[in-house]
């Protein structure tokens, strides 16, 4: 007896990693960039066709590399803000300098992001877009709030 719930336990958990929502289930990842995850879990919750999961994660991979580059760039803006000598006389000369380069840094993140929402609402209908763009405001509140994205959400955290 113990073996047959045994293997009734083994073969509901394979089935539920190869179902077709099982890489968002219960919608997220546990693995990838928080943006990633964000992505897949509202994919996950927005009824999309397997064309449209393709399309907008085909919008994600062009993006997610200039999204990293971006990120390191904006680390390094950061760092060398932290290293300037508040002494020196020309402090605040080189704190513009670095306030250049940030916005800079921010212009081309909010153009990244922009062109992949784009794509994305391009791909959706209405309604899959309404959905999509909820879901996508309550996990950035939920990340501004604190709560991990790993998983990103739970059944009953909404």
């Amino acid at each position: 007896m113990k073996n047959t719930a045994a293997l009734a336990l083994l073969v509901a958990s394979i089935s539920s990693c190869s179902a077709p929502g099982a890489r968002n289930g219960p919608y997220a990842p546990t693995t990838g960039s928080t943006y990633e995850r964000q992505v897949i879990g509202a994919l996950g919750e927005t009824k999309v066709s397997s064309e449209q999961r393709q399309a907008v994660l085909a919008a994600y991979d062009v993006m997610a590399p200039r999204l990293k580059k971006n990120d390191a760039e904006d680390l390094r803006v950061q760092r060398q803000w932290e290293s300037l000598d508040p002494h020196a006389t020309d402090y605040l000369a080189q704190v513009d300098d670095l306030a250049q380069k940030a916005a800079s840094v921010s212009a081309d993140r909010l153009k990244m992001l922009a062109k992949f929402n784009q794509a994305v609402a391009t791909t959706l209908d209405a309604s899959q877009w309404s959905r999509w763009a909820s879901v996508m405001n309550e996990q950035r509140a939920a990340f501004e709030n604190g709560r991990r994205l790993d998983p990103t959400f739970r059944p009953g955290e909404r």
